[in-house]
């Protein structure tokens, strides 16, 4: 199963689906192949005489069109879902018309997802029972757990509509399907996230110093403070000119500077 909407590109699609079913070519077998589609309502009746044997999987995931405009707002607003199920009916019909076994390997293939507390109520359960056993002898509903759902399993067997559930793969290492774009945009995000958390880091620990700032100026050491140099003491702390910048930029840098400070001043008083 591939990205993006293949009746959008219907002429290349059509043109490769002939092409690997020739006998002198890949001599693929028609109902081994089976297009996914949103619901392009023209294009499946025209897909319904091009190429009547292949299977046609259909992108539900709602039984009525207000949760579908919600799920699929750009598909559900073009196409309404009253005309993709008419255009899904003659696509079943040419089907029959041209080839009687192909219903034993069931014409439309139904996909729903399940999101819960979206589309997996009682009702909408009905609903989609409702709409599609009209059809239940050419329907086959794939349903795509998403995560934990209301709708018990046994729903399918009140409308007679054959229904299987879909096991996914690559989910433990973030390969399953939809998954591998979402997995990048998260890492980017990270990626932004650690940065800004960094950046205020930084910014927190140049607060801290200007917040001694006010302790070390305080009129009570005013006097004190002016009659020596602090850039001068910290270079003999540490050595060097590099080593002053490193001091003054740390919050333990500059409670070192605090008790020299204090040692300096205490010795100043006494030579008084």
């Amino acid at each position: 199963m591939g990205m993006g909407e293949p009746l959008d590109n219907y002429t290349h699609v059509v043109n490769s689906i002939k092409f690997m079913t020739e006998p002198n070519k890949f001599a693929l077998g028609n109902h081994h192949i089976c297009i996914s589609t949103v619901g392009i309502p023209h294009r499946i009746k025209k897909l319904s005489h091009d190429l009547p044997s292949t299977r046609l999987a259909l992108s539900l995931h709602a039984p009525d069109q207000p949760t579908r405009l919600k799920l699929m707002p750009r598909a559900a607003s073009t196409w309404k879902l009253e005309k993709i199920l008419e255009a899904t009916d003659d696509f079943i019909k040419q089907q029959k018309k041209v080839n009687s076994t192909a219903m034993k390997n069931i014409g439309l293939l139904v996909e729903y997802i399940l999101i819960k507390d979206v589309n997996d109520t009682r009702s909408q359960a009905h609903a989609l029972g409702k709409i599609l056993k009209p059809r239940a002898d050419a329907v086959l509903v794939n349903l795509i757990p998403y995560n934990p759902t209301a709708v018990p399993y046994d729903y399918k067997s009140e409308y007679s509509i054959k229904a299987l559930v879909r096991q996914t793969l690559g989910q433990d290492i973030d390969s399953a399907c939809g998954q591998l774009v979402i997995r990048s945009e998260q890492e980017e995000r990270e990626k932004r996230e650690r940065k800004e958390a960094e950046e205020k880091g930084e910014e927190r620990g140049l607060s801290s110093y200007s917040y001694h700032l006010p302790f070390f100026f305080s009129p009570s050491f005013s006097c004190c403070l002016k009659k020596f140099d602090v850039s001068s003491l910290a270079r003999k702390v540490t050595g060097s000119d590099r080593g002053v910048a490193l001091t003054l930029a740390s919050s333990g840098g500059c409670l070192l500077l605090c008790f020299l400070m204090m040692a300096m001043m205490r010795k100043r008083i006494r030579e008084r």
